[in-house]
């Protein structure tokens, strides 16, 4: 999967990997944060041959310390234990 966040280089994702995606600008990290939540259009999700993805299809946002609110229900759902 390939990750594009508006004009900047992309970051690919590999299966089985983890990827970390750090930044010291702010402004970057909530754009992140909000496009992981797909409340913005900066990012874009891709196919490794670049066919379009949908974020909420394949991001599974479980927050931040500016979102805690959205932990406590996902941790909380058994459901979501039984995918891991």
């Amino acid at each position: 999967m390939i990750i594009s966040y508006l004009s900047h280089h992309k970051v690919e994702v590999k299966k089985g990997k983890i990827t970390y995606v750090g930044t010291g600008n702010r402004q970057v990290y909530l754009d992140f944060v909000q496009g992981f939540k797909d409340s913005n259009e900066k990012i874009k999700l891709f196919t490794d041959e670049y066919d379009k993805l949908t974020v909420r299809k394949e991001i599974d946002w479980l927050g931040s310390l500016i979102d805690y609110e959205t932990i406590p229900s996902k941790i909380t759902k058994k459901s979501y234990y039984n995918n891991y």
